[in-house]
């Protein structure tokens, strides 16, 4: 599988106010994966923008920033009434992947221990590594593994994040 990068149209753990605007300026870049967060638009303008997206043929990520089983499960529910093709973040609950089943929705959780907002990634990476795992085995399709806010005691090095006045805000890597 060959690394692509998800531009994510957020900036300060919030989805810009003009997305939309960026997107249609932006949408024949080659680009296949575009996301952004659950807060900062209103429903009615998320929807605008997931389906204006989905028009060209952009794979689509909300990515929702929540540690309890509440706010998962509003992010689940507005990733799947707004289209999304892919649910990130969250703290894993099996509420969610119960949720999301039978729903044409992949669902990517955080995997290892977080907690804070703005996110922060803890633990050893034998932690991190048997909470992948365990995300497996439950059956989840991907995971969002936040190696930029990562405070554990090994040295990391993190690469493809930047900040640009253009089209992009930042980029997350997938393999």
């Amino acid at each position: 599988m060959k690394p692509e990068f998800i531009l994510m149209l957020t900036y300060n753990d919030s989805t810009v106010k003009d997305a939309l605007n960026i997107f249609r300026e932006c949408k024949d870049a080659p680009v296949m994966h575009w996301g952004f967060k659950d807060v900062g638009l209103p429903p009615d303008e998320i929807k605008a923008l997931v389906d204006g997206m989905k028009a060209v043929g952009k794979t689509t990520y909300l990515e929702v920033v929540s540690l309890s089983e509440e706010e998962g499960l509003r992010g689940a529910k507005i990733a799947v009434e707004s289209g999304f093709d892919i649910l990130m973040g969250t703290v894993f609950f099996d509420s969610i992947l119960e949720y999301l089943k039978d729903k044409p929705i992949k669902y990517y959780p955080f995997a290892g221990h977080i907690y804070n907002h703005p996110s922060i990634l803890d633990g050893t990476i034998e932690d991190i590594v048997a909470h992948a795992r365990f995300l497996e085995s439950k059956g989840v399709q991907g995971m969002d593994l936040l190696s930029y806010r990562y405070v554990g005691g090994c040295p990391t090095i993190i690469a493809g994040g930047r900040q640009s006045n253009q089209c992009t805000h930042r980029f997350r890597w997938i393999y």
